[in-house]
């Protein structure tokens, strides 16, 4: 029994926590700095291996800050994944694990449309070898291979929906590895990239009944609002329609009581859950953990994967972060006069009842971050939505990836969608926070404000749309992100009122009111035409589907309609449902190149291809028709206006978008509707 035993050591894998750094590049020498070896050069040289270098070393665990030098020249490390820092400035820093308990690596997972799931893991031991294992997962079957220190689950006939599998593996003498792996049962479609998400401000969108809301008596009190009203918006079909394939929930964490003095002077409730006072208690005003959780099933059920916005920038003055020495800023309040956004961004407050936590500090942003991740794990979510990035420095930011990619195996990791809120021009700003230790997409605000220059003021042209759609789209290469494209959101006015000329009104004296014109709600879904059709995850803005109006924050926050709309609206939300669900039917446009095809003056175009399909959209802002040539190729079917004749030139009503899609797709005959 003892020479088996020593066999089967020998064979199944050894858990191995040494650290190897690589250079790639041309170099005479390269060694490593840092805090191991008291930042002595010439100390841990890296040794030339097949045309780079490499090194090895064995680290004690924890967090370890270092720099590479490179021919004399200190270099930070574009393959580290968190930034340390060292006498001020930002450093490479790793992170050495706990190789003394044993630890499961996922070979490979996949659930197919008929509910069967097959998974293969190796348990990485400390000694023992692997003895038994277990899952969660109703049904699955586990066979085990301890020579090799391998094991395999499956599972057959897991209805429709999200599964998160928790896998657990023993050794002979109890040593135990835990693996947590989403795996969703459904046909092959695209979510993140390719996909549509719907941000909802809860308290805006429905009772807990799914029925509409009165207004407050104030524009910043609470409506009364409750996930369960989410829920029931879920189970009617309702996101379904809209061709929505992610929810963005606001922010799900418990906040104060009572009225505080907002940044223009009037008093506000925390209605909009900005104001966290809690890591971890759920706001019972919104319904409570438990109908959190059944909003979560429901939308898993139904496809739906949900994002939950998190606020770790800042807490209110009653959390217990803000009692916590040494943890919060000493600043001032941003955009004071003595305070502007330009130079106190990172340590700013945004009132003086908003304590800003001091994210320079590693042991900060650590607890800080592991208390979302906890809190995303805990309840299945499947994504985060990052508020006020940039006000907290680059290295919280990859403390927050880093514990993302950690958490969950497998093919589907935990989302992470950043605002990065800028003027037209913001590119530089939005892409320091992407990368892949970074988030995995931002929210694209100069193309927001491009639509509308083009769309809603009229200022810009067809020429200057696609300039800063083309900038946006180089600005993003390289960083491996899903960008999302939107046409407002909760902190701008509301598009049709923008367009009708009033979105400058004053929030609380002169609201505007819905407009009797139908032509803004034509602009904004000429806006939405576009948006909807171009790469990554486009948002629409809860009401934005049939063109809530609304002046700035608050105002742009009124309780959501679901009836007594008018014959424009109807029009507007049939026209949006028709782009969305356009997205999840034709594969061009989930996931093909984009190009522009035309701008020109009021003329836009833009094309969406793959090898298997094309998709074409056109877009007249102007008065009057207009004709052109394009090349149709496979795009010959327009689900926009699906009566009105092609031929060798495309007729352009005035006002008008045109959305050709391939005939052969089958879902394609599901879709009509017209901009007119």
């Amino acid at each position: 029994m003892a020479l088996i035993a020593l066999l089967l050591l020998a064979c199944a894998p050894q858990r191995d926590c040494a650290t190897t750094l690589w250079w790639v590049g041309e170099a005479q020498s390269v060694s490593v700095v840092g805090d191991w070896n008291d930042w002595s050069p010439g100390v841990d040289l890296l040794q030339p291996h097949r045309g780079a270098f490499r090194g090895t070393f064995d680290l004690p665990v924890g967090d370890h800050d270092y720099q590479l030098l490179v021919d004399g020249v200190r270099r930070d490390d574009p393959f580290a994944p968190l930034e340390g820092e060292r006498q001020g400035e930002a450093v490479s820093r790793l992170r050495v694990e706990d190789c003394s308990v044993p630890a499961l690596r996922l070979l490979s997972a996949a659930a197919d449309p008929s509910g069967k799931v097959r998974l293969r893991a190796i348990f990485e031991a400390v000694g023992p070898a692997l003895d038994r294992a277990s899952s969660d997962l109703p049904g699955a079957s586990i066979t085990l291979s301890p020579a090799r220190g391998e094991l395999e689950l499956a599972a057959e006939g897991l209805p429709p929906g999200k599964h998160t599998l928790h896998l657990s593996a023993w050794d002979r003498d109890g040593g135990l590895a835990t693996l947590t792996v989403p795996l969703w049962v459904e046909d092959h479609r695209p979510v993140w990239e390719g996909g549509l998400l719907y941000a909802i401000m809860v308290d805006r969108f429905a009772d807990a009944d799914g029925q509409a809301l009165p207004a407050p008596p104030s524009p910043t009190d609470r409506a009364g609002g409750r996930w369960e009203g989410v829920t029931a918006a879920i189970e009617s079909g309702y996101f379904e329609g809209l061709g929505v394939t992610a929810l963005w929930l606001g922010p799900i964490l418990e906040n104060p009581d009572g009225r505080w003095e907002s940044r223009d002077g009037h008093l506000s409730t925390s209605y909009h859950g900005y104001w966290p006072r809690s890591p971890t208690e759920l706001e019972p005003r919104l319904g409570g953990e438990p109908a959190l959780r059944a909003l979560i099933a429901a939308a898993h059920d139904h496809g739906l994967r949900v994002i939950i916005d998190v606020v770790p920038n800042h807490v209110h003055a009653e959390h217990p972060y803000a009692a916590e020495p040494g943890w919060v800023n000493e600043g001032c309040v941003c955009g004071a006069a003595d305070c502007p956004w330009a130079t106190e961004l990172e340590s700013c407050w945004f009132a003086d009842y908003l304590p800003d936590l001091d994210h320079s500090d590693s042991d900060v942003r650590a607890a800080v971050m592991a208390d979302i991740v906890a809190l995303a794990l805990d309840l299945d979510v499947d994504g985060l939505r990052v508020d006020a990035a940039p006000m907290m420095p680059r290295a919280a930011i990859r403390e927050l990836r880093y514990r993302l990619d950690a958490a969950v195996a497998g093919p589907h990791p935990l989302f992470s969608v950043g605002e990065t809120f800028t003027g037209p021009g913001g590119w530089a700003e939005i892409r320091s926070r992407l990368g892949p230790h970074g988030l995995h997409g931002q929210f694209d605000f100069p193309v927001m404000w491009a639509l509308r220059d083009f769309l809603a003021g009229g200022s810009g042209t067809a020429e200057d749309l696609a300039q800063a759609l083309t900038t946006s789209a180089t600005a993003w290469e390289g960083s491996g992100a899903v960008m999302a494209p939107f046409v407002g959101n909760h902190d701008v006015a509301r598009f049709v009122s923008v367009a009708n000329g009033e979105g400058d009104q004053d929030p609380w004296t002169d609201p505007p009111p819905a407009p009797t014109s139908r032509e803004p709600y034509v602009s904004l879904a000429l806006a939405q035409a576009i948006a909807l059709t171009l790469p990554g995850l486009p948002t629409l803005y809860m009401g934005d589907e049939y063109g809530a109006a609304g002046a700035n924050d608050p105002d742009n926050r009124r309780p959501m309609r679901f009836a007594d709309r008018s014959e424009p609206e109807q029009w507007l939300w049939g026209l949006t449902a028709t782009l969305g669900r356009a997205r999840a039917c034709s594969p061009a446009l989930a996931g093909g190149d984009w190009t522009v095809a035309v701008a020109m003056g009021d003329l836009y175009a833009h094309r969406r291809a793959t090898d298997d399909d094309e998709a074409l959209l056109i877009v007249n802002r102007g008065l009057q028709p207009a004709r052109l040539r394009l090349p149709l190729g496979r795009a010959t079917h327009d689900v926009l206006a699906p009566d009105a004749p092609l031929g060798e030139e495309i007729a352009m009503p005035p006002r008008s978008a045109r959305l050709l899609l391939n005939p052969a797709l089958p879902c394609v005959s599901d879709l009509n509707g017209e901009t007119r």
